[in-house]
């Protein structure tokens, strides 16, 4: 398909469809949480655990849609004096996300009605940080994109990306096909709808659709605008974890790290043999992700963040930084782990569970627990370890850093793949989670309605 015609397709589909669909009234119940988005993250894949977001930060969501980035930006931001730039083509998707803005009361964000493809045009400026989550693979030119983004980066600037994952969606794909071949040309977006909905009652029991349907359970089919975007979508392209790292490479920037379900993009916390094990450890790591994605064969969307620069994470070895529990399902999980290993002893193992990212048995060394307790993002790696040292139960013999770092690292390294642990400087104010976040915007509109009541 020509890209112009591929451009009015997009658009087409967009201003009919705006997606994701979102009812703005509903942001006075809920915040929706990009996973890409949390400063946490942004913060510890982006900018080795040291960037505040307190002083002109900037950030471009490229491809905003109906607005989940851009609003849980905004909101995170709301307090500072930083400026989202939000660019989509459908002026449709604009409206709704101009929308949940005004019901939050969130006045930085900029809006443009406009492609990607042209930001040069716009004189936009650059950025620290880029969104850009399920863009780049409706693209005729993928690589186009992601260097037209890359040129409104700062130098040590970040792009959070998403793109579909190759083996979760081959039964997408061949349902994509049946559609295409049994529609007409002229048919019109909601015929095409209507006659997907009929196919997906009647799915043989054997269909790949139907059968990764009942592993990956894809939410677009709950609504017409989910159901043409992921089946019948004008032209998308999946990847696997080698082209992900192709497509950074050609486009001179570092892949810095996938981040939702982390855990299956290592091996390790799927294969327990410890021969297996000490085999993938050998290879490079870019190749014990990719065993890793065949291991886990469903992976129907890649997130993760790329950088201009090679050491944008923050780095377990510095001591300087604060280690952080954080859990991606229940803001509470960290506190129940340590009461949990408050009840256990010296040489146990307990089983920690991420929600759906995953699970470890996090065997209990001498100082496992101390150190835990302490993980609350304040508390510098160079204070816990004195911390520990001064310990009366460890006063007769104190352990050396060097014994306090290799049982960190030890911790790290289970912890983290199952998105459990970040760092962070430990001067930098707390970060809110989404419920504190919520409470915060649902007192700020309830002051400024008092405010201008007669």
């Amino acid at each position: 398909m020509p890209d112009a015609v591929q451009q009015t397709a997009l658009t087409d589909q967009y201003e009919a469809y705006p997606y994701p669909p979102r009812d703005p009234q509903a942001e006075e119940q809920a915040l929706r949480m990009p996973v890409l988005d949390q400063l946490s993250k942004i913060n510890h894949f982006c900018f080795r655990g040291r960037e505040s977001f307190s002083k002109g930060f900037r950030a471009l969501i490229a491809g905003g849609g109906t607005g989940d980035a851009a609003i849980y930006l905004a909101e995170q931001l709301r307090e500072t004096d930083a400026e989202i730039v939000y660019v989509d083509l459908s002026s449709t998707s604009l409206e709704v996300a101009k929308a949940r803005a005004r019901v939050r009361g969130l006045t930085n964000i900029k809006w443009l009605n406009a492609s990607l493809l042209d930001l040069t045009d716009l004189g936009v400026g650059l950025f620290d940080y880029i969104n850009c989550c399920g863009v780049l693979h409706h693209l005729a030119e993928p690589k186009t994109g992601l260097r037209m983004l890359r040129s409104c980066l700062l130098p040590a600037g970040s792009i959070g990306l998403m793109v579909y994952g190759q083996y979760g969606r081959i039964g997408v794909y061949q349902l994509q096909d049946l559609l295409r071949r049994i529609g007409n040309e002229t048919d019109s977006m909601q015929t095409r709808v209507d006659l997907a909905k009929a196919i997906l009652k009647d799915l043989p029991a054997g269909n790949l659709f139907r059968q990764g349907q009942e592993r990956i359970r894809f939410k677009d089919l709950d609504s017409d605008i989910g159901i043409y975007d992921l089946l019948l979508h004008s032209q998308d392209r999946a990847y696997t974890v080698p082209q992900l790292y192709e497509l950074c490479s050609a486009c001179g920037m570092t892949l810095a790290g996938f981040v939702d379900h982390r855990a299956h993009y290592s091996a390790g916390t799927m294969i327990k043999d410890p021969g297996v094990r000490e085999r993938l450890r050998q290879l490079p790591y870019p190749e014990q992700e990719a065993l890793a994605e065949l291991l886990w064969g469903s992976h129907s969307k890649h997130m993760f963040y790329v950088s201009q620069i090679s050491d944008s994470v923050a780095d377990p070895v510095d001591r300087e930084l604060a280690p952080l529990l954080q859990s991606n399902y229940d803001f509470g999980l960290p506190d129940q782990i340590r009461r949990l290993m408050g009840n256990v002893s010296t040489g146990m193992n307990i089983n920690i569970r991420n929600g759906g990212e995953g699970a470890v048995d996090l065997a209990l060394g001498e100082y496992t627990s101390r150190m835990i307790a302490q993980m609350n993002g304040r508390m510098s790696l160079n204070r816990i370890f004195k911390k520990i040292r001064k310990d009366k139960a460890f006063r007769a013999a104190p352990p050396t850093n060097e014994e306090l770092q290799n049982e960190f690292l030890r911790i790290y390294r289970q912890l983290h793949p199952i998105d459990m642990i970040l760092l962070k400087d430990p001067g930098i104010p707390d970060f809110m989670n989404t419920e504190q976040l919520q409470a915060r915007m649902i007192s700020a509109v309830a002051n400024r309605k008092a405010a201008t009541a007669p």
